[in-house]
């Protein structure tokens, strides 16, 4: 027997467990529209967390009319009167009942509740185990012991449980296998201050006795761990009695060989407040930016058997047993299971009306799903060509002057040869050479001046660039590239559209020898050759042909929605990516003026919804009816306000037709929600056989969640590991939210900055990302 299995283990007693809870009503919160109600939602957020810690108990809210209460349950600590949150305190007004909590019952405030709590409750049994530890709230437990240990670098593993509700009305349990990388040993025990330059603000796991948990290393401090102090209820002690007196015997061994003069690292705690770590008992942990990673990443990708075989194993463990007050929680020892629903490939159109089809479409090229990938590209470099053929506006290459110095002419060379071949045209891809200063201070407030200087010196009109950039020497590990977010932004203000790369990879790929005449020659360093086309195929892609809007192809089968429009906002900057009916039709808008990094203003979003709405209903051969946004992530209250203003105002001008809706979803590359799906065939007395979905396969969980196979078997052999499938949100709308997601696969099979792979986002997502 085959079927498709999620990793949503279900609650089979919920109408055996009960619980008491008070409300609150919240004063001072201020809903209003627009930014208002963004600051509200942040002061919320601050209540529920502040109040968490205060009371170590479940804490929510949830609305009712105008009004919004506090959620506490019952037999917790005293509730204060009113509490500091983001930048103003609010008051808490107490009703006078004690409300029963019904976990059978299925709506919007009481899920929400029901929800918290048992995420809250499930936390305290698993905290207990002394098999397990989590760095913080809300993050994953892992074992003690580790998995792997490779390089001095210690795999811990373990799993991330999120209580969720379920299609049928019930909740369960989504669980996942996670991954955690430390170092095998301690910082140094006496930390120096040129030592600690290199940690200041790392994370590491604090081995505090027997307890584990992660902080962020803020400060050395000048008093050593028998000099500092923690204030406690007897008074102040110090840094090191105070480990002594909270930790069980036997000691580990690292605390009983811990100097009584090591070093303090300043931290804060979940409350805010500073305390001291000895360096000797922090481990640093390694993330996803750390070079040594690359190696070890390939270490961490589980096939879909081996985790779907861990995540049983880890709920018969650990979740089986698992008390509520009196009551013992019944888990299923099976997931749910998933219903069959998949969507198909769309067809694709190529140049001269030539179609390729997963379908079986008549007169088209047919491809099976599995070569899908290949023949994708090879119809780029064979023939029929790109969909968009229009020749090339101006170009530039800007290059540090180093880089011309040693391997530039190679590079561009090499770099021209690989895009005439994928967009042939009568002059070829000629940029003109654009050289800058670096052989300065490599920080990014000097080479973006340089860049800009170049760039206003020898660019008489505007165009296209590839800029060359070095790595930073003053950006932090994980730390964005702030260069590159200013060049692009930088260069937009001068009417250039930029797009970026960086230098430490084609150093690698190029060496220069001496000839047989002795003359030196800069030739492609031994072994890298396959890499390098690659790695300058996705250059003439994305930097080069898609940076000019040459689409390689079409989507021959069209879209429900007629207008679809992407929206995100990096480093101060809102991006648009406006798609056609059929993929091909697209553009994009920047807004580089805003005073908040993350979200619009409301004014701002109604005047661009405005002006794009207005542009494309001009443009349009047909009207416009159905009108879909997509947010990378959490949709901010004022855009969704600004969009449906303009969209209210425009209908009621008559510039939208009666008829039209407009529709609203979030798009979450990384859920709260770990979600899987596993293909599993069973035969009695047999081993099951497992394996990732097929692309194209969704779940519906509820009326506004979704998942989307965006990845799956069909490109096993270029994607390792198990398939993450897309979470959607629909948030309001007149578009069905089944069409909406077949949409989203169909923007995701534009694969167009890989033709032979598949994408995991849509392309209204992929074209912000390299935007922005």
């Amino acid at each position: 027997m085959a079927g498709t299995e999620t990793n949503i283990f279900a609650f089979l007693n919920l109408d055996e467990l009960s619980s008491r809870y008070r409300l609150y009503r919240i004063k001072g919160l201020n809903h209003n529209n627009g930014s208002a109600a963004d600051e509200s939602y942040r002061k919320e957020n601050s209540l529920i967390q502040r109040l968490s810690y205060k009371l170590q108990s479940p804490v929510t809210t949830i609305k009712e009319g105008d009004d919004t209460f506090l959620v506490v349950q019952e037999g917790s600590a005293k509730v204060p009167d009113s509490i500091e949150v983001v930048r103003s305190r609010v008051f808490l007004e107490p009703i006078d009942k004690v409300f029963d909590l019904d976990y059978t019952q299925r709506d919007p405030n009481n899920d929400r509740i029901c929800l918290r709590f048992l995420q809250f409750l499930l936390r305290e049994p698993l905290n207990r185990d002394k098999r397990l530890w989590s760095p913080a709230p809300g993050r994953p437990f892992y074992h003690n012991v580790p998995a792997d240990t490779r390089e001095g670098i210690q795999k811990l593993r373990g799993f991330r449980p999120r209580v969720i509700s379920t299609p049928d009305g019930g909740i369960g349990i989504c669980v996942d296998v996670a991954h955690k990388y430390v170092s095998e040993y301690p910082a140094p025990p006496r930390l120096t201050r040129r030592d600690f330059k290199g940690l200041d603000r790392r994370h590491f796991i604090y081995r505090f006795g027997h307890d584990w948990f992660e902080i962020r290393a803020d400060f050395l401090d000048d008093l050593n761990i028998s000099e500092s102090t923690v204030d406690t209820d007897d008074g102040l002690i110090s840094t090191l009695e105070f480990i002594y007196k909270h930790t069980d015997k036997p000691f580990p061994d690292e605390l009983i060989k811990l100097p009584t003069d090591g070093s303090a690292m300043g931290y804060r705690n979940n409350r805010g407040e500073v305390r001291r770590a000895p360096s000797g008992l922090a481990y640093l942990v390694y993330g996803p930016h750390d070079r040594i990673m690359k190696k070890l990443h390939r270490h961490s990708i589980l096939e879909p058997a081996e985790r779907r075989r861990l995540i049983r194993q880890f709920v018969a463990d650990h979740l089986s047993k698992l008390e509520f007050g009196n009551t013992r929680l019944q888990i299923a020892n099976k997931p749910l299971d998933a219903p069959s629903r998949k969507f198909f490939v769309p067809d694709y159109e190529y140049g001269d009306g030539h179609v390729l089809s997963v379908r079986g479409t008549d007169g088209a090229q047919h491809v099976s799903l599995d070569n899908l990938g290949e023949i994708r590209l090879s119809l780029l470099q064979n023939g029929p060509g790109f969909y968009n053929r229009k020749p090339l506006k101006q170009h530039y290459f800007f290059m540090p002057y180093s880089v011309h110095l040693s391997y530039g002419e190679k590079l561009i060379a090499d770099l021209t040869q690989v895009t005439d071949r994928l967009f042939p045209q009568e002059n070829g891809y000629s940029p003109k050479l654009v050289l800058y200063e670096d052989r300065g201070e490599k920080i990014w407030p000097v080479q973006a001046a340089e860049i800009k200087k170049a760039a206003m010196a020898n660019c008489a009109e505007p165009g296209y660039a590839v800029v060359m950039i070095h790595n930073s020497e003053n950006r932090r590990t994980r730390e964005e590239d702030v260069l590159a977010a200013a060049v692009v932004k930088e260069l937009r203000e001068l009417d250039f559209y930029a797009s970026v790369i960086h230098t430490p990879y084609t150093r690698e790929c190029y060496v220069v020898k001496r000839g047989s005449d002795g003359r030196p020659n800069c030739e492609v360093a031994r072994g890298m050759g396959t890499k390098l086309r690659d790695y300058l195929q996705g250059v003439a892609l994305n930097k080069v042909l898609l940076n000019d809007f040459r689409v390689p192809f079409n989507l021959a089968t069209p879209l429900h929605a007629d207008l679809t429009i992407g929206i995100d906002v990096k480093s101060h900057t809102a991006g648009f990516v406006i798609v056609g009916k059929r993929g091909g039709n697209i553009r994009f808008e920047t807004d580089p003026d805003h005073a908040d990094k993350e979200k619009i203003s409301f004014k701002r979003m109604k005047r661009w919804a405005k002006e794009i709405l207005r542009d494309e209903a001009e443009e349009a051969d047909d009207p416009i009816t159905h009108i879909v946004w997509h947010r990378d992530g959490k949709f901010h209250q004022s855009e969704r306000e600004g969009i449906l203003e303009a969209y209210a105002e425009l209908k009621k001008a008559g510039i939208l037709a009666d008829d039209s809706t407009v529709t609203l979803l979030e798009i979450h590359k990384s859920s709260q929600n770990p979600f899987r799906l596993f293909e599993v065939s069973q035969r009695q007395d047999e081993p099951d056989q497992v394996w990732n979905p097929q692309v194209g396969y969704y779940y519906m969980c509820g009326g506004t969640d979704a998942y989307v196979c965006s990845t799956g078997r069909a490109f096993w052999k270029r994607r390792k590991g198990t398939v993450q499938p897309l979470h959607v949100r629909f948030l309001v709308g007149g578009l069905a939210f089944e069409k909406c997601l077949e949409d989203i696969y169909f923007l995701t099979c534009l694969a167009w900055t890989n033709p032979r792979d598949c994408s995991r986002v849509p392309i209204t997502t992929k074209l912000n990302d390299r935007i922005l």
